[in-house]
């Protein structure tokens, strides 16, 4: 008899929300994906070619997926398996199996822990993995286009079960998850997950000099490298600030990205048969190892890359100048370009990506960043239109601005703005352009009366598919009358200009958080000034915040 099993893993998302480095991030979610690819070669062990695992995609390599340092397998294993069993009798094999395996992730944890009794029960009570069992007479009544559109409300509801202990006081995770700082936790160093990262192109370590650490009898100490030592990236190394950062602001900052693609639900409905399954899984593997590896590149730590999921820490701008939002850019491209490469469908209804971008100072929780991002990601990116990036920048002072962009529009917007950088940069006249900057946009918000009723003079010619763009300018050209705004003419006609064609000729694209918008004011204008604070960041001394 064939049988359909779906499982789900956990409690992923509780575990992260404790990390308060990145490296206690990392072990989180590399031990939530570690457990998922033991469960898979635990099922191919015992089945042998009985079993065909469909999501994610598996296969017996030879090579330790993890070596990479990035977890590639998601809290969701689908399979069909074929037993002459019962079903109650494959529910409690397969729940043993789930049990050894539970146990055996003790593995992952320094050595001192291997052989404690309590450390492997709390393990096994701890972490949570409940499945679906359908034999395929059941089947053949219930399913729908595919193993993974039938099998999925099932596990969104195992997913609401919770059969963690009560008593929290031998939780592992506890010594490894809490604290910052690279050399908070030596124990974390010597994790047999830590260990089976290779030295080579990873994204979790910086070699540095062998530095001496405070000593601990009941620690185990690093395994020695030669005359280097593996040290964990820090916020601040991930930040940049640990370099020569020339003093600006940007580089005390980091970024949490969080990723989800749209419209896949669209894109699995085209897929009947099983190979066809294991085949879109076979190429969410393969682009969540290419997008991992384009994070690396740029200067980011990748906390997970589960296809059309992907979570990230990241520079705000890295050493050769790119922005983490051209990061988005080029990783939706390339999702775009793997999943869409032989479809038929529209544009408007293709797969793409959708970002949460929480920016924050480098001595905020890591966790807040966090819960931030995911909002952005679910409650700001993916409402309403999809390919949106969410961002929102939480400054040193308290001070917070936030902006929904299309994906693609931001593309337009900054080389856009690259040229009015470019006439701010003729126009400062031997002043600091952060100043000369600023006073534009004190300019621009201190005529918000006038510039509204401008702007709706102009959008009302637009939507008579009248070219209003002149108008605009002069309208503009009317508050530069004094000598120090009429020397920035150029840099406003710029500015101008982008606003026209990013702003107000497509109605309302790109605008300000739910949160930050306001009934009844303009809020294209109000989206302008934000973009333009997000870029004077970027070019911001530090001053005493850092």
């Amino acid at each position: 008899m064939i049988y359909h099993i779906g499982l789900t893993n956990g409690p992923i998302l509780e575990v992260l929300q404790e990390a308060g480095s990145p490296a206690a991030l990392w072990f989180a979610s590399a031990f939530f994906s570690d457990f998922t690819a033991r469960l898979c070669h635990s099922f191919k062990e015992k089945y042998g070619t009985g079993v065909d695992i469909l999501s994610p995609y598996y296969e017996e390599t030879g090579e330790d997926y993890i070596s990479d340092g990035v977890g590639k397998y998601h809290d969701r294993v689908i399979m069909t398996l074929q037993s002459d069993k019962t079903k109650d009798e494959l529910s409690a094999e397969i729940k043993e199996l789930i049990r050894a395996v539970k146990r055996e992730t003790i593995e992952n944890f320094p050595k001192e822990e291997h052989g404690n009794e309590g450390a492997a029960h709390f393990l096994e009570k701890y972490i949570q993995s409940h499945f679906v069992l359908i034999p395929e007479d059941v089947w053949e009544n219930i399913k729908k286009e595919n193993v993974l559109l039938t099998l999925s409300p099932y596990l969104d509801k195992l997913e609401l079960m919770r059969t963690m202990p009560d008593d929290d006081s031998g939780n592992l995770f506890n010594h490894f998850l809490p604290g910052q700082g690279s050399k908070q936790n030596p124990r974390l160093k010597n994790s047999g997950l830590f260990k089976r990262v290779s030295s080579a192109n990873n994204q979790l370590y910086i070699k540095s000099a062998a530095e001496p650490e405070e000593e601990n009898e009941n620690e185990t100490k690093p395994d020695s490298e030669s005359a280097e030592v593996k040290s964990i990236r820090s916020i601040e190394d991930i930040a940049g600030s640990k370099r020569n950062d020339n003093g600006l602001k940007k580089y005390h900052y980091y970024a949490v990205v969080q990723a989800d693609g749209d419209r896949v639900g669209k894109l699995l409905e085209k897929i009947n048969e099983n190979k066809d399954v294991k085949d879109f899984s076979h190429k969410c593997i393969d682009h969540a190892a290419a997008a991992a590896k384009m994070v690396g590149g740029f200067g980011g730590m990748t906390i997970y890359a589960g296809g059309e999921d992907l979570l990230f820490l990241a520079p705000v701008e890295n050493a050769e100048g790119k922005t983490v939002f051209e990061l988005c850019e080029e990783l939706d491209e390339m999702f775009k370009e793997a999943m869409n490469k032989e479809s038929t469908t529209p544009d408007n209804e293709k797969t793409s990506l959708s970002f949460g971008i929480a920016i924050q100072h480098k001595k905020f929780p890591l966790y807040e960043a966090l819960q931030k991002a995911a909002y952005l990601l679910f409650c700001e990116a993916k409402q309403g239109p999809k390919n949106y990036m969410a961002v929102e920048l939480q400054k040193h002072s308290g001070q917070t601005l936030g902006l929904r962009i299309p994906v693609p529009a931001h593309k337009v917007l900054r080389e856009k703005y690259s040229e009015a950088k470019k006439k701010l940069e003729e126009c400062k006249s031997g002043k600091n352009i952060e100043t000369v900057g600023n006073s534009v946009i004190q300019t621009l918000s201190l005529n918000s009366r006038i510039l509204a009723a401008l702007d709706k003079a102009v959008k009302e010619r637009i939507s008579r598919n009248e070219d209003a763009r002149q108008q605009l300018l002069d309208g503009w050209h009317n508050f530069q009358d004094n000598a120090g705004q009429a020397q920035l003419a150029s840099y406003y006609e710029a500015v101008g200009n982008l606003y026209y064609d990013c702003f107000l000729e497509h109605g309302n694209q790109i605008n300000v958080l739910d949160d930050m918008a306001a009934a009844g004011e303009d809020n294209d204008l109000i989206a302008l000034l934000a973009y333009l604070k997000l870029n004077k960041f970027l070019i911001e001394q530090a001053g005493e915040e850092a």
